[in-house]
């Protein structure tokens, strides 16, 4: 009989992402094997999966965050489950959760929209969407504030996180968390620069260290910033992990939205401000979405400042 493992299938789409994962995979060095890739070309992951399906076909237990139209032929046709547990995928896990509990994950592309029906029943003849996922839990920080039914959802308590984390000096910078807000979710884009520039009338951007996403443009921010006056710094690992260096904190963290505040508020005592945008700005897709991460940061104490 075979002994358990654990496998970790790692895609990387951007080289800043693969930097970034390469980072945490060093904390983390007890898998019994690790499969780390690039997602495209489409080839690579069909290399992999079909690696993989060679020598296994049984799992006890399936971690997810997000899936390909590839992956979920594997999961769908080739692969037998015994538990499926959905991880956070940043504030979009409010309206994964709701995609799950009205059975509404397998009818919308990635940006949330309905696909056409001829499409859903192609995809589907062919086991491409993610209908496995029904069946599913959640690995979460979050609770279920947006569905009335019930979903099982496993606190996540970032355990590994604050067992690295020590008392820490604190400096007088104010970190400002960066988000795709501006391309995911702003019905118009430019719309960001104005929410910054009412941002700076209410704080002293000399003090401010603005922390990007991963996918927001340096170009952009360059320009914003010497409009404004705050500094930019690229972290080389993801914020969670950041907190555990030994440098001070900063005094203040301030964002307009991001998964990243909820876990800052549970890792540590901190001074932490949400500027909330107003939600008519989103599109129609990501307004639930958006209006449940002000919600759940109001239901935890965080102070948020109307933007208009």
């Amino acid at each position: 009989m075979r002994e358990k493992e654990t496998i970790l299938i790692c895609a990387w789409r951007a080289e800043r992402d693969k930097d970034l994962m390469a980072n945490i995979l060093a904390l983390y060095p007890y898998w019994s094997k690790v499969y780390f890739f690039s997602l495209y070309p489409t080839k690579n992951q069909w290399r992999i999966l079909r690696e993989i399906s060679k020598n296994y076909r049984e799992f006890e237990n399936l971690f997810l965050g997000d899936t390909t139209h590839l992956i979920n032929i594997f999961i769908n046709k080739f692969w037998k489950l015994n538990e499926i547990y959905w991880v956070d995928d940043g504030t979009a896990t409010h309206h994964r959760i709701r995609q799950i509990s009205e059975r509404t994950l397998h009818l919308q592309k990635k940006n949330f929209k309905f696909r056409p029906r001829w499409a859903t029943r192609i995809m589907s003849a062919f086991g491409m969407l993610p209908t496995f996922a029904y069946r599913s839990k959640f690995f979460s920080i979050y609770k279920n504030n947006t569905s009335p039914k019930k979903i099982d959802i496993i606190k996540n308590t970032l355990s590994f996180t604050k067992s690295n984390l020590s008392n820490k000096p604190q400096s007088n910078d104010i970190w400002f968390i960066g988000s795709n807000i501006r391309n995911e979710a702003l019905r118009n884009p430019d719309d960001y620069s104005e929410f910054m520039r009412q941002i700076s009338l209410k704080v002293d951007m000399r003090n401010v260290t603005y922390i990007p996403h991963r996918k927001e443009s340096d170009d952009y921010l360059k320009i914003l910033s010497e409009e404004l006056g705050f500094k930019i710094k690229r972290l080389d690992n993801i914020l969670e992990i950041e907190l555990t260096k030994p440098t001070p904190l900063p005094e203040e963290f301030i964002s307009m939205g991001s998964s990243a505040i909820d876990t800052i508020t549970a890792l540590i005592n901190a001074k932490v401000r949400l500027f909330k945008i107003p939600i008519h700005n989103c599109t129609t897709e990501r307004q639930e979405s958006i209006g449940n991460m002000y919600k759940d940061a109001q239901h935890k104490g965080i102070e948020i400042i109307e933007l208009n």
